[in-house]
């Protein structure tokens, strides 16, 4: 039987808001990169933008990780 690992996320992105995690999902996802926003939901739910409560953090396969920054850093 082949047996599968499973995904290890990492962080490729920390985005201000999330429409800026978006725009940088938009262009892993054109690249089909695997990925998804991770918004900080304690901000998000009481309105901190700063901080140790802010951001979006964009997460990709682990796998993926060095395609993602050279993706990210193009732009």
């Amino acid at each position: 039987m082949n047996e599968q690992r499973p995904i290890e996320w990492v962080t490729a992105y920390t985005a201000q808001n999330l429409p800026e995690a978006y725009i940088v999902v938009g262009r892993l996802k054109s690249a089909g990169i695997a990925h998804f926003i991770k918004p900080d939901s304690f901000g998000q739910i009481h309105g901190f933008n700063v901080g140790i409560h802010s951001g979006v953090e964009v997460l990709v396969n682990e796998a993926d990780y060095d395609e993602a920054m050279e993706i990210l850093d193009e732009g």
